[in-house]
């Protein structure tokens, strides 16, 4: 028969929840002893489970702050050093909660639509940064056009002017020159209209002119005998000009003449959107303004290019030609007075 010594040893290792009832078992043994001795060994036995060996039946059982959970005297709270175990609270894939799954989509929060991202071409160029701009070339026409090439026409410099005085349709280029996005201006004065019943009697802006074909190009114009502002593409593939865009009637109307009287015209280019602007007379006190912006919306644009310039039904001379690589600041243009798709 086991001695009170073993028992207590072996109920100090015992790890039922009910320590009083777990020794049950060896009431047995206890028999001879009469019912209240042994009454008396298990309340023994229990006392010492719970105080021994970290035993407990209450919180009041353990010592504070700890606290008795599932006959263990236990921290209250886990020390902040302690490994958390999350492997119990992840989510698998089949029990997320979906519209598809639940079948209740009332808990759903409706986005806000988002903006429509901006074009980085604004219909009228506002949006464009405005940095000082540099100059690319420049052309004052103090020496013989030895860069320019021409077909028609009768170009020749003079007085420091590059003039044509036929009134054929003519254009002059400078072939060795090639740009993407940039701004060109140049001062034209029309000496002489040739006075014909309809079309156009202009002078005007050649602008990304293709190297391989001087024949396909842009075209900024300004119609002397209309009064009218013209943005253009000639295309030699499907020969003929096409309009892109066109002002309303000037007024007052442009002038043209002997009175030396000059007029500023302004060309930018910025991806497949295109400006054109002119202005003047230069030094008058009512000046006149217009300008016009559209878009090449066709499979070939041109986005690079040469520069040149254009007369048809004018004599007439250009004077001053600038090319930047932006939109100089002081030009207030364009700022879609007429904008073209």
């Amino acid at each position: 028969m086991k001695g009170l010594k073993d028992l207590i040893s072996e109920a100090l290792f015992f790890k039922k929840e009910s320590y009083l009832f777990s020794f049950l078992p060896h009431f047995k043994i206890l028999s001879g002893c009469g019912f209240l001795k042994c009454f008396c060994y298990a309340l023994f036995f229990n006392f010492l489970l719970s105080c021994g060996n970290g035993k407990c039946n209450k919180d009041t059982d353990c010592k504070i702050p700890m606290v008795c959970v599932l006959g263990e005297c236990v921290a209250k709270y886990p020390p902040i050093d302690a490994p958390v175990d999350i492997s119990e609270n992840v989510v698998s894939e089949d029990e997320i909660i979906t519209p598809e799954n639940h079948g209740d989509d009332s808990f759903l929060v409706e986005e806000e639509p988002k903006e429509q991202e901006e074009d980085l071409i604004e219909e009228d160029f506002e949006e464009e940064e405005l940095q000082e701009a540099s100059i690319l070339w420049s052309e004052d026409f103090s020496t013989d056009p030895v860069r320019w090439q021409w077909q028609q026409g009768n170009w020749q410099v003079q007085g420091g002017q590059f003039s044509q005085n036929l009134f054929n349709l003519s254009e002059a280029w400078v072939p060795d020159s090639s740009w993407g996005d940039f701004a060109a201006e140049v001062s034209v004065v029309a000496d002489v209209v040739n006075d014909i019943p309809t079309g156009r009697a202009a002078m005007g802006i050649l602008f990304r002119v293709q190297s391989i074909d001087p024949n396909s190009y842009y075209l900024c114009e300004a119609d002397f005998k209309n009064s009218v502002l013209v943005l253009l593409r000639y295309d030699s593939v499907a020969p003929g000009y096409h309009t892109l865009c066109i002002s309303e009637t000037i007024a007052p109307s442009l002038q043209s003449g002997s009175g030396n009287i000059w007029y500023r015209i302004q060309v930018i280019a910025r991806e497949t959107r295109l400006g054109c602007r002119v202005t003047g007379p230069e030094g008058s006190s009512e000046i006149v303004t217009i300008e016009i912006a559209g878009s090449d919306n066709s499979d070939t644009p041109y986005l690079r290019g040469g520069i040149g310039l254009f007369t048809n039904n004018v004599q007439g001379r250009f004077d001053n030609l600038i090319v930047y690589d932006r939109r100089p600041p002081e030009w207030p243009f364009p700022t879609g007075e007429k904008s073209c798709p």
